[in-house]
């Protein structure tokens, strides 16, 4: 008796990389609407990631570009000092 066997009541699938035909019609008409609601789904997330990159790139400023020596002011209103 194989030890799956013996844990579990049964035998593994061996053919798991194939799908299984479903024998019921309402099974497969689910697993088309769930198809669709995915592409809308992410259709629509990629429209709103479109726009909040828009919004986003209207507020951004440009790099600075300070090298290691280049004088700079130092703003310590959050510097906590005695």
């Amino acid at each position: 008796m194989p030890p799956f066997f013996a844990n579990y009541g049964f035998n593994p699938q061996k053919k798991l990389m194939k799908e299984r035909e479903a024998h019921n019609p309402v099974a497969n008409n689910l697993c088309s609407l769930d198809e669709g609601y995915k592409s809308t789904s992410e259709t629509n997330l990629e429209n709103t990631v479109q726009s909040m990159k828009k919004y986003d790139e209207r507020k951004a400023t440009e790099e600075l570009h300070i090298k290691v020596g280049d004088m700079v002011i130092l703003n310590a209103k959050n510097i906590p000092t005695k």
